[in-house]
């Protein structure tokens, strides 16, 4: 069940770079204020990230 959590964009070369692409998704996610928990990544260069991560936990008295 995957869910599109953020989209952002970078400068064309700052794109095909993996470190700074997955840092600029990481803080696209916390600025939404996710709890999610990233266990890994999928870097296409120039096109997409793709994280697989750990179901956001939901907060306390609420059903998932």
């Amino acid at each position: 069940n995957g869910k599109l959590r953020a989209r952002f964009t970078l400068p064309s070369q700052d794109a095909r770079d993996e470190n700074k692409a997955v840092a600029a998704a990481k803080q696209a996610l916390l600025e939404r204020g996710s709890q999610i928990q990233i266990r890994s990544h999928r870097f296409v260069p120039g096109k997409l990230i793709n994280f697989v991560a750990d179901q956001e936990s939901a907060p306390m008295g609420t059903k998932s």
